[in-house]
């Protein structure tokens, strides 16, 4: 049996915003159905549609951004000739008659594009090439947890026999060898993570932990991710890698690839995770309502891989996707302390808490060539700390920004701004506490605050003080995104934050109407936007941006 996996595309107009990292998760599921002896080829479709999306006219790709158009092709038979031209070039190479089994991930970008075109192209490898689908990718999660997706989630079950959510490499091997000796209808429902329809109700099973395999990128053109860089200049290199706010997009790597000699080294950020779940339940999280406890995998098999995965594809440079890299003080030693016994030089950057950091710690870490630490801090208003359940110490917060700013690790901060009874004192606790450490802050990242359904403020409403009720519509949602596609993703600094899924919105009991709170936070954000600009990580990845953009205007 041969399978094929197929990640999902996003919108060529965002071209400027292609990561330049391998897909993480598709690479995972390759090499744990490697292991289990299952003949598998990947194809991450962002390629493609970035090497040839000016072959298809814009307003064809600007279809996907029509809720009609989309259950149409999922209806209607006579539409498929119409995905197959859609898609002809973002296809082009792989012949699906020779795969017995599709997978395909609708990606992790909370994209509409991305899950819109899985859908599509799902529905076209069945019909016309008459192949089995799974569905998968961290959107699919989305999907089931967002009632804005309610209808169309509806559709798509309707469509598709076979849907994971959750990490889903063990279901995945389990479904296709079910598959091949004839008992998948029997097996999937019994599935870890596989969403069952029954009587009109979807439901889920429950979601498996994650294997933590090693991934697997040897399918995919390495070179498509690479960043350029200066040899033999590892300070100049560092800080492009971990100090801007964001390393060079596929976009710019173009740009500089053929335009300026001076970055005339490459090499990829490898992405990689070894641990799971949280053992905080901060209460805006979708992760605050559940039971199960943080799970890591072993320091000897993580270092090990990291061993392999630099020497597999010759780079030092590695992005850790982690919801926390300091589980325990224990593992933070453990793990140090063998990476450099082993005599293995490489740079990292990964999310942290500030609990339970030291500075002798710190330096550990550095030692072990920590460059970056993203650490979740939301709100300076101890009220909100405590509402939210952030059992943050600010002043503890404060100290270990200066740590790392003295050992030079790059300090950033994600900020939550809408909160409810976010009021102006409130916001302005946040606004004082980047002022007053601005130095030490490499950059922040803002976020619009929005009801999570699953979360615990999603769950028990009345218990936080607040009424849910309806917010966006899919249809206002996709206009939102189409005329951010027919301006290519171009975001000025007046950008309220509001290009993501805000379904569920809320009124205070007793207090503010969202009409107020929403005019509110759209000040608020732009003045935090304006405050980003200012740090150093901002201000250095602008003016270094510019500048290349200059050498390649001429």
């Amino acid at each position: 049996m041969k399978v094929l996996l197929l990640q999902s595309p996003v919108d060529p107009a965002s071209a400027a915003n292609v990561k330049n990292l391998p897909p993480l998760s598709l690479g995972i599921i390759v090499s744990y159905l490697r292991k289990n002896n299952i003949n598998v080829k990947a194809y991450d479709l962002n390629e493609n549609i970035y090497n040839n999306h000016h072959k298809t006219p814009k307003e064809e790709w600007l279809q996907l951004y029509n809720k009609d158009f989309l259950l149409n092709c999922l209806n209607d038979p006579d539409q498929i000739e119409k995905i197959s031209d859609l898609y002809k070039y973002v296809l082009e190479g792989i012949n699906i008659n020779e795969y017995d089994f599709v997978g395909i991930s609708a990606g992790s970008c909370a994209s509409f594009f991305e899950i819109h075109s899985s859908f599509l192209l799902g529905k076209l490898i069945q019909t016309k090439y008459n192949k089995p689908v799974v569905f998968g990718g961290v959107n699919v999660g989305i999907m089931f947890t967002n009632p804005l997706f309610d209808e169309v989630f509806q559709m798509v079950v309707k469509n598709f026999k076979y849907i994971l959510i959750g990490p889903g490499e063990k279901s995945l091997v389990r479904l296709l060898q079910a598959y091949e000796n004839g008992s998948i209808d029997e097996v999937y429902p019994t599935l870890n993570g596989s969403i069952l329809f029954s009587r009109g109700y979807i439901f889920p099973n429950t979601v498996d932990n994650p294997t933590f395999t090693c991934p697997d990128f040897s399918d995919f053109n390495m070179d498509f991710y690479k960043t350029y860089l200066v040899e033999n200049n590892e300070e100049k290199n560092i800080k492009q890698l971990y100090k801007l706010a964001f390393p060079f997009n596929v976009q710019l790597a173009n740009f500089i690839k053929t335009n300026i000699p001076d970055l005339n080294h490459s090499a990829n950020l490898i992405p990689y995770f070894f641990n799971y779940h949280c053992q905080y339940n901060c209460a805006f999280c979708p992760e605050s309502s559940n039971a199960y406890k943080p799970i890591t995998k072993d320091v000897k098999e993580i270092i090990d891989d990291i061993s392999f995965l630099q020497n597999q594809y010759g780079s030092k440079y590695f992005q850790f996707l982690n919801n926390s890299f300091n589980l325990t003080p224990a593992f933070v030693r453990d793990f140090c302390t063998m990476l450099i016994d082993r005599g293995i030089k490489i740079y990292w950057s990964d999310c942290a808490r500030v609990n339970g950091l030291t500075k002798e710690l710190l330096e550990l870490m550095y030692r072990a060539g920590c460059r970056k630490l993203i650490f979740g801090f939301e709100t300076g208003s101890e009220k909100l700390l405590k509402y939210i359940n952030k059992r943050l110490d600010t002043k503890k917060l404060s100290e270990v920004l200066q740590w790392c700013s003295e050992l030079g690790i790059y300090g950033e901060l994600e900020i939550i701004i809408g909160l409810p009874y976010e009021y102006d004192e409130d916001f302005d606790a946040t606004y004082a506490f980047i002022e007053k450490n601005k130095k030490n802050i490499n950059s922040i990242y803002p976020n619009r605050y929005y009801v999570i359904r699953h979360s615990l403020l999603g769950r028990y409403p009345e218990k936080y003080g607040i009424e849910i009720i309806q917010g966006e519509t899919y249809e206002s949602m996709l206009a939102q995104y189409k005329l951010l596609s027919i301006n290519n993703f171009q975001v000025d600094q007046k950008d309220t934050g509001k290009t993501h899924f805000h379904v569920l919105k809320f009124n205070e009991l007793n207090g503010r109407s969202f009409d107020i709170i929403e005019k509110e936070t759209d000040i608020k954000f732009v003045k935090m936007t304006g405050l980003m600009l200012k740090l150093p990580g901002f201000e250095e990845m602008l003016q270094i941006e510019n500048d290349i953009r200059r050498k390649v205007t001429g």
